[in-house]
C-alpha cells in the first residue's frame, strides 16, 4: 500500500510547522502572500479568461463545485452564469434537495435528472496490451475504434467499450464512465438550448489535488507522472475540451483546506464547507474491493442518514432532529454524553473525516 504524506491536511501531525520551518526557517519566505490576494487574483483570471462569454458550471453538489460557483458569480455578472446540477443517482437521501436549495443562493439552478443514464453508461478506454480483448471472467468486452469528436484518443489508437456503470467493478474504468457521462449529459442539455460547446465555457471545481492524481499535463509538465486514480474531472472529454479552451477551473492551483478557507470568506455556510465528501462521483466508486457489481439495497440511503446523524449528534440534539429516538435505542446515556461531547462544534469537524471511512466499512 503506498500513502500519501500530505503535509497540508489537518490530520496531519505537525503539517504546518514543518511548512513553516521549510519556508521560513530554511527557504526565508515572507508570509506576505494571503487569501483575499489569492481571491482576487482568482476573479482576474476569471473575467480575462471568459470576457462576455456565458458560463456553465459544472455542479455536483460538494464543497469544490459549490465555492467554484460562488466564485464565478461573485466574479461575473449573474446573467452569465448559469448552473446546471446533475443527478446522477449516487446521492445519498435528499441529497439533491440540499444541493440546490445550497446553489440556488448563487444562481438560477438547471437541475437534470440524470441516475438511469448514468446506470447504464459507458465509456470507451484503452485496450489492454494482451493477446485477447475479454474482459476476466465471461463478459467479452467490444474493442472499437472511438470516433467521438471529444474523445482523447487519436483514430488509430485501439480503445475497448466498458461495461455499463452499474456492472462496471474496475474503478478507474467507472471514474471514466462517470466523467466522460457528465460531459455527454452537458452537451445534450446545450443541445436542447441552442448551445453548443462552442458557445460557452464550462466551469468545475478541479483542485491541485484531482490533476496530480489524475496524472494531468496541468500539474505535471513533463507528461511522464504516472495516474493515481482518474477523476470525474479530468476525464479524457474533459481534456480535449481543455484542449480547446472550453474549460474554466478557478480552483486548479489549490487543495482542499484553502478551498475551505475560500468558500467561508465569500460567506458560504459551514454546513456547505465541511459536509461530508464524495457526492455522487466518488460514492459510485468507493468499493474498491468489489468482485462482482455492487448493486445497494433499499436501506442504504437511510443507515447513510443515520450515520450522519451520529457523526453530528451535538448540532442534531440542539436541531431535535427526528432521528434522535432511533439513537436512543442503540447508545447508553453515558454514551450518549461522550457522543455529544466528541462531536461538540469546538472540536474537530468530523463529518469530511469519520463518515466516509465508516461508509466505506459498512459497504465492504
Amino acid at each position: 500500500m503506498i500513502n500519501q504524506f500530505s503535509l497540508q491536511v489537518d490530520l496531519t501531525d505537525n503539517g504546518t510547522e514543518i511548512f513553516k520551518n521549510f519556508l521560513f526557517d530554511i527557504a526565508h519566505c515572507r508570509s506576505t502572500f494571503t487569501m483575499g490576494s489569492r481571491i482576487e487574483e482568482a476573479f482576474s483570471s476569471i473575467r480575462s479568461f471568459v470576457k462576455d462569454q456565458p458560463v456553465f458550471v459544472l455542479c455536483s453538489g460538494g464543497v469544490d463545485s459549490s465555492v467554484c460557483a460562488a466564485l464565478l458569480t461573485r466574479a461575473l455578472p449573474s446573467e452569465q452564469v448559469k448552473i446546471v446540477s446533475i443527478d446522477n443517482g449516487f446521492l445519498r437521501q435528499n441529497e439533491c434537495i440540499e444541493i440546490r436549495q445550497t446553489l440556488s443562493q448563487f444562481a438560477e439552478v438547471n437541475y437534470i435528472d440524470a441516475g438511469q443514464r448514468f446506470a447504464q453508461a459507458k465509456t470507451f478506454v484503452r485496450a489492454k496490451t494482451t493477446s485477447t480483448n475479454e474482459s476476466s471472467g465471461n463478459t467479452q468486452r467490444r474493442t472499437s475504434v472511438s470516433s467521438n469528436f471529444l474523445s482523447l484518443y487519436d483514430a488509430d489508437v485501439l480503445l475497448e467499450e466498458t461495461l455499463p456503470l452499474n456492472e462496471e467493478t474496475d474503478p478507474e474504468h467507472k471514474r471514466k464512465i462517470i466523467g466522460d457521462t457528465f460531459v455527454k449529459v452537458v452537451q445534450e442539455f446545450l443541445r436542447d438550448n441552442n448551445f453548443t460547446f462552442d458557445d460557452i465555457i464550462l466551469a468545475q471545481g478541479t483542485l491541485r489535488p484531482d490533476l496530480i492524481e489524475s496524472a494531468s499535463h496541468l500539474a505535471s509538465q513533463s507528461g511522464h507522472a504516472d495516474a493515481i486514480k482518474t477523476h470525474h474531472n479530468d476525464s479524457p472529454m474533459v481534456r480535449e475540451l481543455r484542449k480547446r479552451n472550453r474549460v474554466i477551473e478557478p480552483l486548479k492551483d489549490f487543495h482542499k483546506d484553502e478551498v475551505r478557507k475560500i468558500g467561508l470568506t465569500l460567506g458560504l455556510s459551514p454546513e456547505v464547507i465541511h459536509r461530508h465528501p464524495f457526492p455522487g462521483p466518488g460514492l459510485a466508486i468507493r468499493i474498491l474491493c468489489a468482485d462482482e457489481p455492487y448493486m445497494p439495497n433499499e436501506l442504504f440511503a437511510q443507515t447513510s442518514t443515520l450515520l450522519r446523524t451520529i457523526v453530528t449528534y451535538s448540532t442534531m440534539v440542539e436541531k431535535q432532529y427526528a432521528l434522535l429516538p432511533t439513537l436512543d435505542k442503540i447508545f447508553t446515556e453515558n454514551e450518549k454524553i461522550l457522543l455529544k461531547t466528541l462531536t461538540s462544534p469546538d472540536q474537530h469537524d468530523y463529518t469530511s473525516v469519520v463518515l466516509p471511512v465508516i461508509l466505506s466499512v459498512m459497504l465492504i
